[in-house]
């Protein structure tokens, strides 16, 4: 049996922030990774590495909030919530966002929802969250950066805490 990751790549990935809070200071990474499980009740799916400070900060709190980012999201945010650890650094202090719902959400996010967690699953290095869809709304709308647009268009590299990371 044999692995060709491009053949993964050929899914359907979108870009999102997933953000909570850490006491009152929002905390925040980028995820691939998002699906709805159910309609009714909407239920979503979030995977999660647990090595991610924004993982702490969901099992204290027990919500989260998931921002669809727009094409046009400026590079410093997807680099400030994909590259740089929340432990080391306060990535809302230079990103445009707004308080929803209590958490925090992307001022330019297509759309946005906030949700509880409802249950979990643990793999080998991710968590995957089901959450119960609190507040579901649009945003400042354009067009979402899909995982593929982001690597063939932007030129993104993917981080190591990435469900789709394959080391080099």
């Amino acid at each position: 049996m044999s692995l060709d990751f491009n053949a993964l790549n050929q899914m359907s990935y979108g870009l999102y922030a997933v953000t909570s809070l850490e006491g009152q200071r929002p905390v925040g990474c980028i995820v691939n990774t998002c699906f709805q499980v159910t309609a009714e009740p909407p239920v979503l799916a979030v995977s999660m590495n647990r090595d991610n400070h924004t993982h702490s900060a969901i099992e204290q709190t027990g919500r989260l909030a998931i921002s669809v980012i727009a094409r046009d999201e400026a590079p410093l945010t997807i680099g400030t919530l994909g590259f740089r650890s929340g432990r080391d650094v306060d990535k809302f202090a230079s990103i445009p966002y707004a308080m929803e719902d209590g958490l925090p959400v992307l001022r330019k996010a297509v759309s946005y929802v906030t949700g509880t967690v409802i249950g979990r699953h643990e793999l080998s290095t991710h968590t995957l969250y089901f959450l119960s869809t609190d507040t579901a709304q649009m945003g400042a709308g354009g067009e979402v950066m899909t995982y593929d647009y982001y690597h063939k268009v932007v030129k993104g590299k993917t981080p190591k805490n990435a469900t789709t990371y394959v080391p080099p």
